[in-house]
């Protein structure tokens, strides 16, 4: 085999590099890039393709701070904005100025800053670089550096961590629809 073909390792050198370590260095092996675990592979699958349906749900929380505005336009508004700090920015700009949003509950914050936090987390699933270690493990690695880069300092990830995302997006679709059914009409 050609080293040209030969997959990534991580090195003895890098191992030693104890400020690596305290940035979530990778474990020596050779790795391939991308998902190569079936058991993780298929709980992203399952997370990315409901995340839609999040989305979808806080597009609803958007219609009710518009106060009257029909829902369709509500949600094109929603999905034209296809960066997630300008959706919540407008979410909270609408809850926190028109006085006929002063009067909603804080769950609407709480609602919006786990919309936050859970975007965050699926865009790194969605952008960031993904290896796989030679025994299986799967590291999530940043990227905002190059490939080559991002390769020696990741966070392992299992079917587990990315169930409880899943978990979390379903309990958010579960607040707004109780919010959402108990709030008086705007």
């Amino acid at each position: 085999m050609s080293r040209k073909n030969k997959p990534p390792r991580r090195d003895e050198d890098a191992k030693n590099d104890s400020a690596a370590f305290e940035r979530g260095a990778m474990p020596v092996g050779a790795y391939l890039p991308g998902c190569h675990n079936h058991k993780v592979s298929k709980a992203l699958a399952l997370a990315l393709t409901l995340w839609p349906f999040t989305e979808d749900a806080m597009a609803s929380v958007l219609h009710a701070l518009m106060g009257g505005a029909p829902e369709d336009v509500a949600s094109s508004l929603f999905h034209s904005m296809t960066a997630q700090n300008m959706r919540i920015s407008l979410m909270q700009t609408l809850l926190h100025g028109p006085r006929t949003n002063r009067d909603k509950s804080e769950v609407f914050d709480r609602i919006i800053a786990e919309f936050n936090r859970l975007s965050i987390v699926r865009n790194g699933f969605a952008h960031m670089y993904w290896y796989t270690h030679e025994n299986g493990d799967v590291y999530l690695c940043r990227s905002k550096k190059s490939s080559a880069r991002a390769f020696h300092y990741g966070d392992r990830i299992d079917a587990a961590g990315i169930a409880e995302f899943t978990r979390d997006c379903q309990a958010l679709e579960k607040l707004i629809l109780e919010t959402l059914l108990a709030a008086p009409p705007s």
